[in-house]
């Protein structure tokens, strides 16, 4: 399952939501994008893989992340701000 979540600046513990959850990745990624560019440079847009719930093993990861105007390489939260490399 693919998860796609829209973080102010890029910052997980600023406001953030949910976009959209697909298992179509390509689909997924054309709608972070969108919505990365509609939002305006305020938000990162995370598109993540999430394990589905019958897994035994929760998994999280970052498929790809599309900056805010801060230029962050990734969703950071503000503790992991210097040594996440963003950049603004």
């Amino acid at each position: 399952m693919f998860v796609v979540i829209a973080y102010r600046w890029g910052n997980t513990c600023a406001h953030n939501y949910l976009v959209t959850a697909s298992t179509d990745l390509d689909a997924i990624i054309k709608v972070a994008n969108d919505e990365c560019d509609n939002r305006g440079g305020k938000y990162g847009v995370t598109v993540w893989y999430v394990s589905e719930p019958h897994e035994k093993k929760y998994i999280r990861k970052v498929i790809k992340h599309f900056p805010s105007t801060c230029g962050e390489d990734g969703p950071y939260e503000e503790d992991m701000k210097y040594s996440y490399k963003v950049r603004g």
